[in-house]
C-alpha cells in the first residue's frame, strides 16, 4: 500500500475512529502498567524493606504480648491465639510457638496437634523471633506477616480502573470533538434552511463529514445561482408581458374606440355591417379582458419571489370597506347584492393590495358570469379562521360565448397561498361559489355560526 493510500484511509471517519481507539488502548495500557510498575515499585522500597517488616512484626508482639497477659493465656491456648490472628487488621499474620527443637504454627484456620515444623525452616522464611512470657512459661514466637499482598491487590485494580478511564476519557473527548462537528454543521443547515442562503458551511476536514459539507454547499452556490436566474427570468419575464400588454392594449383602445363609433352610426350602415361591428366589438372587448387578465396572473406570479407586506388589520372595518365598495358597483350595474357581513371582531395579518386583487377578480368574475336576476351573496363568519364567501346564480350564456379560461380564478388561488390562506372555488348546481379562508391572530370568546 502506497504512502498515499494508507494517508486517505486514514482521512475517513473510520480510519479516525480506529486510530484514536488503538491510541486509546496505548495510552490505558501505558498509565495501567506504568502505573501499576511505578507502585509497586514503591511498595518493594518503601514497605517490603527488612526494616519495615521487623517494625511491624515488633509492633504485632507487643500487641501479643499485651493481650497474652490480659487474658492469661498459656502456650498451648491456640483457640485464643487464633482469635487475636483473626481481629488483627493486617492481613497475613503468621506465628509459630517454639517449643524445643519444634515449632508449633498457629494460623487463623486452625493449628492441627500433629502440625509442627522444624525450628530451622522457620529462620529460613521471614518470620522475626520475640520472648512472650505466657502463664505458664515464656516462650519464643516467630511472627511474620504479608499485609503487602493487600496492597499489591488494591495496585492491580487500581492499574485496571486508571487503564479503562484513560481508554474512556479519549474516546469521549473524540466523542465531543465529533459531536460538535456535527452540531455546527447541523446549525449551518438550520441557517441556510431558514432562508440564509449567503451563509456559508464550515467545512474544516478532509473526510466524509467534510466532504458531506462541501457538497451541501456546491448545492446551496447552485441553488443560489438557479435563485438569481430565475429571478433574471421572472423580471424579464414580467418585463415582456408588461410591454406586450402596453403595445397590445395601445392599438386595441383605438380600435375598440373605432368600433364604438361605428356602433353609434350604425343607422347608417347596412344590417350585415351592423352584426359585424357588434360582432367585432364583443371580441374587441374579450381581447381586451384577455390580456389584462394575462397582465394580472404573470403580476401576481411573480410576486412569489417578491416581498409579501403582511399588516394587521380590523377584518370588520377591512370587509366593509371592501364590501361596501363593491356591492355598490354591482348594484349600479344592474345587480341585486345581499351581504351578511362579519358579526364578530377578529384581527388579520394581510396584505391588503394583494387581497383586493383577488376581490376584483371575483366581481370580474360576476360582471361575466352572474345572472342579474338573481340575488349575488356575500357573507363572512369566523371559527379557527375567517371565511369570507361569495354565491351566485349562474348566467346563461349564448352560443357564440367563449368559454372561461378560468386565469382568474387560477390567480385567486395564487394569491391566497402568498397570504397564507386558501382559494376554494366550484358550481354547486346553477349556483357558483367561491370562498377565500385567512388566518386570524385574535377573536372573542363567542364565535359567530356558519350561515
Amino acid at each position: 500500500m502506497t504512502d498515499g493510500k494508507l494517508k486517505n484511509r486514514f482521512r475517513t471517519l473510520r480510519g479516525q475512529m480506529l486510530t484514536v481507539v488503538l491510541l486509546a488502548a496505548l495510552a490505558g495500557a501505558v498509565i495501567g502498567f506504568g502505573g501499576r510498575w511505578l507502585m509497586n515499585y514503591t511498595i518493594d522500597h518503601w514497605y517490603v524493606t527488612p526494616e519495615a517488616a521487623a517494625n511491624r512484626a515488633a509492633a504485632l508482639a507487643e500487641d501479643l504480648e499485651s493481650y497474652v497477659a490480659e487474658n492469661q493465656l498459656t502456650s498451648d491456648d491456640y483457640d485464643a491465639l487464633r482469635a487475636w490472628i483473626g481481629g488483627m487488621r493486617e492481613s497475613g499474620i503468621n506465628i509459630a510457638i517454639i517449643d524445643g527443637d519444634y515449632a508449633y504454627e498457629v494460623d487463623w484456620w486452625g493449628t492441627e496437634d500433629n502440625a509442627s515444623v522444624r525450628l530451622d525452616s522457620l529462620n529460613e522464611t521471614r518470620y522475626h523471633f520475640f520472648d512472650i512470657p505466657f502463664a505458664d512459661k515464656v516462650c519464643t514466637v516467630a511472627i511474620t506477616e504479608h499485609s503487602e499482598a493487600h496492597l499489591y491487590n488494591i495496585v492491580t485494580s487500581t492499574s485496571v480502573v486508571a487503564a479503562a478511564l484513560t481508554v474512556l476519557m479519549i474516546l469521549l473527548v473524540y466523542n465531543g470533538y465529533m459531536t460538535r462537528r456535527i452540531q455546527t454543521f447541523s446549525e449551518d443547515l438550520n441557517k441556510i434552511s431558514g432562508g440564509d442562503l449567503e451563509y456559508p458551511l464550515h467545512a474544516t476536514r478532509d473526510d466524509e463529514l467534510g466532504e458531506l459539507a462541501q457538497n451541501v454547499d456546491a448545492m446551496r452556490n447552485t441553488i443560489i445561482q438557479r435563485t438569481h436566474a430565475e429571478q433574471s427570468a421572472l423580471k424579464a419575464n414580467s418585463d415582456l408581458i408588461t410591454a406586450l400588454s402596453h403595445d397590445i392594449r395601445n392599438p386595441l383602445t383605438g380600435l375598440i374606440g373605432y368600433m364604438e363609433l361605428l356602433e353609434m352610426g350604425q343607422d347608417q350602415l347596412p344590417e350585415d355591417a351592423r352584426t359585424y361591428v357588434h360582432a367585432s366589438l364583443d371580441k374587441a372587448y374579450r381581447i381586451r379582458d384577455l390580456t389584462g387578465e394575462l397582465f394580472r396572473y404573470f403580476l401576481v406570479f411573480g410576486k412569489e419571489a417578491q416581498d409579501v407586506k403582511m399588516e394587521e388589520y380590523d377584518a370588520q372595518f377591512l370587509l366593509f370597506q371592501l364590501l361596501g365598495e363593491y356591492t355598490n358597483e354591482l348594484r349600479s350595474q344592474g345587480f341585486t347584492v345581499e351581504t351578511d357581513q362579519l358579526k364578530e371582531p377578529c384581527t388579520l395579518r394581510i396584505d391588503v393590495p394583494l387581497f383586493k386583487r383577488v376581490v376584483d377578480n371575483i366581481v370580474s368574475n360576476l360582471y361575466k358570469y352572474a345572472d342579474p336576476a338573481f340575488p349575488i351573496v356575500f357573507s363572512g363568519w369566523a371559527d379557527d379562521v375567517l371565511h369570507i364567501t361569495v354565491t351566485n346564480r349562474i348566467r346563461e350564456l349564448g352560443s357564440d360565448a367563449v368559454e372561461s379560461n378560468k386565469i382568474g380564478l387560477r390567480t385567486c388561488v395564487s394569491i391566497m397561498k402568498l397570504l397564507e390562506g386558501s382559494f376554494v372555488s366550484g358550481e354547486e348546481g346553477e349556483n357558483f361559489r367561491a370562498e377565500c379562508i385567512l388566518p386570524i391572530l385574535k377573536k372573542s370568546e363567542k364565535l359567530i355560526d356558519k350561515p
